[in-house]
């Protein structure tokens, strides 16, 4: 077996040699406090050390400090009239380096005289009533079986199915890889996926976004609020932390995404700071080391800046840069017995500019400015004759600009509105040469040398009224104009919150949500550009229960049906079934009538670490089909039918954790081999009149997960040890004929993989 964090135990052993350990009473935290409907500072919050008498209150400016704690973790609870309790958990205290909290406060209910002060451990957005789980720092970081990777976190909620531990795409309820969408710092990021393809599908099991610079994740599995445009599925909205703004600090880690820096610094006097991580993986240097022959290779540098121009405006910057790159040369090719040798090398980078204005103590706004783009540069080259097969260069671009506002007209009434206009272009040099598919079709070769260019404009309101106390509504939707098909659209949106009682509340909402055709099809052919783009509408309906104030219980049903997809017509002569969206291949006709659906059951017991246990239970179940160019109902490929997820840990001090995990993916859906047609070939054909019709095996594997912590003087340590798939499950990744051993043969994923890493905070 290999270990993933080798270099990390030099480190540990100079560590435990020669650092002294820490004395106590040198922590503190720091931070403000904010009303999380208008980001207006609070003053004199009272804050409470959980389970002691220790604690302050924030002053004129919504800020707060805590000195002379003993280097630990802590719970803080945040108490303010009008406004609900709220618990923070999981305030990792360390004595070289302040910890800095920044903590959104819900308005409460007023009932008489009696405010409702019952401590909440789980915050949401006043335009959000459904389909939420929110995940902070430290929750992120400890999760077992991620790896400290972002997709893998979101993977145990439910309704989100796992293409298997090489990938990190994220399959929500039935959807597929494209329907996704990432805002960091209310800033679109395109991209957050090593090796994304045009698809949106993802080569190996590492992601571009440093989960140590995460404060807060939120991720929307439907039902989103309409701010969030063009995105059929789902949306992850990240906070980045801030940098230091009172002294120089820093980290460095090690992980199974490689070893990386952080260092993070205070501007002009503190009324700003800048953090800085750059990270790059070394299963490449290794690979060269032992000549295992090809291995991926990925780095990534990424940059928040921040400043106060004054109380009521902030600036924020931001760059997130990716790099990828696997290749294996012709000699290495032959020598493994590859009719093809490889070079895929993709690079994507997101710069943006965000503007916080505080207009009153009702009204805040952000207003952003950015520019992403996406190269894929990939080569496959036969070994016989050094042809082609296939050879990619392409550019994507995309230049946006977003508000969003937000406006409390009095306790009953409040409005969220704004607008996005955007720019993206895409130049499409690339060939794919003559073949045969799967169906044993022969195709001929395809060559492409276009530029593709699209304005995308839209506006959206929303409108949240109370008309009686336990009851809410939100009304409002998008209106979005795009410039290739010349479309205006409507995408309405409602929901409903009804607490019943202090305990249970029931939520619905329904809506349209659109979202614009991948540019890679369009710039196939010019008659694609007038194509609709597709459509969807959520119809989602469950409830909320507080088994306890740290234990919640969902349980949501949704309805998801796909309008104007791009589909084969009923005469095409591929000779064979897809669904377009999930490919990245030629075409020579499409039609924009395809249809689709996903409908499911999502059940949720999440529990929040109130004091040393934690854990989280996810199930669902759903169906997901397309129907194709004959008119029958298919599954989609990633129709896996169940899902579930158990997550728990456990914390007996500050220093130790221990946790596991469980993950159980249903059966996915496949073509099965034409054993006769694959034999007479030489290589894997398809019988694709059974299209989807078969099943692979289910994938279940444990995780278990060990965490130990180091506080010095000057430096804090963090260890964690994974063990993958530690009963060594056979999960097949794919079937396919051996023209060698004359059958069918099967690629299995990871086997029991040792994954682990050290971060030194300094």
């Amino acid at each position: 077996m290999r270990f993933f964090f080798s270099p990390a135990m030099i480190v540990l052993i100079g560590l435990n040699a020669g650092i002294t350990l820490a004395d106590n009473g040198h922590g503190r935290i720091t931070g403000r406090v904010m009303d999380a409907e208008t980001r207006e500072e609070l003053i004199h919050v009272n804050i409470i050390i959980s389970g002691s008498q220790r604690g302050t209150t924030t002053d004129t400016t919504g800020r707060f400090e805590i000195t002379g704690l003993e280097a630990g973790i802590y719970n803080l609870e945040f108490r303010y009239l009008g406004y609900r309790t709220s618990v923070m958990t999981d305030v990792v205290v360390r004595n070289h380096r302040p910890t800095t909290l920044n903590i959104l406060l819900q308005p409460g209910h007023i009932e008489g005289d009696e405010v409702t002060i019952r401590p909440t451990y789980f915050g949401r957005e006043v335009t959000e009533t459904v389909s939420r789980i929110g995940f902070n720092a430290e929750e992120i970081r400890r999760s077992p079986g991620a790896g400290q990777e972002l997709s893998r976190v979101i993977m145990a909620t439910p309704g989100v199915a796992s293409n298997g531990d090489t990938s990190q795409d994220l399959l929500v309820r039935g959807g597929s890889p494209s329907e996704n969408g990432f805002y960091i710092d209310h800033i679109p990021v395109p991209g957050v996926n090593h090796f994304e393809r045009q698809n949106g599908r993802t080569s190996g099991p590492i992601g571009i976004v440093n989960t140590d610079l995460v404060e807060q994740l939120d991720f929307h599995a439907g039902g989103f609020p309409a701010a969030y445009g063009d995105h059929a599925s789902s949306v992850a909205a990240i906070r980045y932390r801030e940098g230091s703004r009172d002294d120089y600090h820093g980290n460095v880690n090690f992980n199974m995404a490689g070893f990386g820096l952080t260092l993070e610094s205070p501007l002009f006097d503190g009324k700003g700071s800048v953090l800085l991580s750059g990270r790059r993986s070394y299963l490449d240097l290794l690979a060269g080391a032992i000549n295992a022959g090809g291995a991926p290779r990925y780095g990534d540098v990424q940059v928040k800046a921040v400043y106060d121009i004054n109380q009521d405006n902030k600036i924020t910057l931001l760059n997130i840069y990716g790099d990828s790159l696997f290749e294996n040369d012709l000699e290495e090719a032959r020598e493994e017995g590859f009719d093809r040798y490889t070079r895929a090398h993709t690079s994507q980078n997101t710069t943006g500019l965000n503007w916080r204005r505080l207009w009153s103590a009702d009204f805040f706004s952000n207003t952003s400015i950015s520019h992403s783009y996406k190269k894929d540069n990939t080569q496959l080259i036969f070994v016989e004759d050094l042809s082609r097969d296939i050879d990619f260069n392409i550019l994507h671009s995309f230049s946006t600009l977003r508000n969003t506002n937000y406006y409390r007209l009095n306790d009953r009434h409040r409005f969220e509105f704004g607008f996005e206009a955007g720019y993206r272009s895409g130049d499409y040099d690339y060939y794919i040469g003559p073949t045969t598919n799967a169906a044993g079709v022969m195709r001929p070769e395809s060559e492409i040398n276009t530029r593709v260019d699209k304005v995308t404009a839209g506006t959206f309101a929303e409108w949240k009224v109370r008309p009686i106390l336990r009851l809410s509504f939100n009304l409002g939707g998008r209106a979005d104009y795009h410039s290739l098909n010349n479309k205006l659209v409507f995408s309405p949106r409602a929901g409903v919150s009804f607490e019943v009682t202090r305990k249970l509340t029931l939520n619905a909402s329904s809506g349209v949500f659109r979202q614009t055709l991948p540019l890679f099809y369009r710039s196939q052919d010019p008659e694609f550009e007038q194509l609709r783009d597709l459509r969807t509408t959520h119809f989602i309906a469950g409830f909320d229960y507080r088994l306890t104030p740290e234990t919640m219980l969902t349980i949501e049903a949704y309805e998801k049906q796909y309008w104007n997809l791009p589909a084969l017509p009923q005469d095409h002569n591929l000779g064979m079934e897809v669904y377009v969206m999930e490919t990245e291949m030629y075409f020579d006709e499409l039609v924009d009538d395809g249809k689709s659906y996903a409908r499911g059951i999502d059940a949720l017991v999440q529990k929040k670490l109130a004091r040393n246990f934690y854990g989280m239970v996810s199930g669902s179940v759903f169906r997901s089909e397309f129907k194709d160019s004959g008119g029958s109902w298919r599954s989609r490929n990633f129709d896996v039918g169940y899902l579930f997820n158990i997550l728990g840990g456990y914390r007996p001090n500050d220093r130790w954790e221990f946790s596991a995990r469980w993950s159980y993916v249903g059966q996915r859906p496949m073509t099965p081999i034409d054993v006769e047609a694959s034999r007479n070939s030489g290589t894997t054909r398809r019988d694709f009149s059974r299209f989807n019709e078969d099943r692979m095996p289910a994938y279940h594997s444990l995780f278990i997960r060990f965490d130990r912590r180091w506080f010095y003087n000057s430096l804090a340590v963090t260890t964690f040890m994974e063990i993958w798939n530690t009963y060594n499950r056979a999960n097949v990744e794919a079937y396919y004929w051996s023209a060698a051993y004359e059958e069918i043969r099967s690629v299995n994923q990871f086997s029991t993989l040792p994954v682990g890493g050290v971060l030194l905070e300094f």
